[in-house]
């Protein structure tokens, strides 16, 4: 869906995919139109920061499940997603370091500066970073 959206706007999208990564913990669309200097701010504080403390509750819960386990099956299952939800969490936390520094630049738009440009500003915070901002063929 975001592909399209790239490609519908020859690659100068108006909705930004902020993505903490290849495990994709954590995605989030911003209207550039409805960007302002805490809007990282607030992406952090009520997106971010509680789907942490949600992964730490859950893995919390595999722990003792694990424990309890009444088969090999069930046990393998859930430290699967033990494993997986590691992962996020650890992608995550990266992600909010990142985020964080960001969001104290309180980073603001100038919208004559063109998608290129400002899409530029948030490192690789946004996904498709090269495919927007790089490239000798723009």
């Amino acid at each position: 869906m975001y592909k399209d959206h790239l490609q519908t706007y020859k690659k100068r999208p108006i909705y930004w995919l902020f993505s903490s990564g290849k495990q994709r913990a954590f995605q989030c669309l911003v209207y550039l139109h409805r960007y302002h200097e805490g809007t990282l701010a607030r992406m952090r504080t009520e997106y971010v920061i509680p789907l942490q403390g949600k992964i730490a509750a859950r893995l919390e819960h595999l722990a003792r499940d694990i424990a309890g386990a009444a088969s090999t099956t069930l046990r393998r299952k859930l430290e699967k997603e033990r494993d997986a939800l590691l992962k996020h969490q650890n992608e995550l936390r990266t992600f909010d370091e990142k985020l964080r520094h960001y969001a104290d630049q309180r980073i603001s738009l100038d919208l004559d500066d063109g998608v290129k440009v400002n899409y530029g500003k948030f490192g690789d915070l946004l996904a498709e970073v090269k495919a927007i901002t790089g490239g000798s063929d723009d």
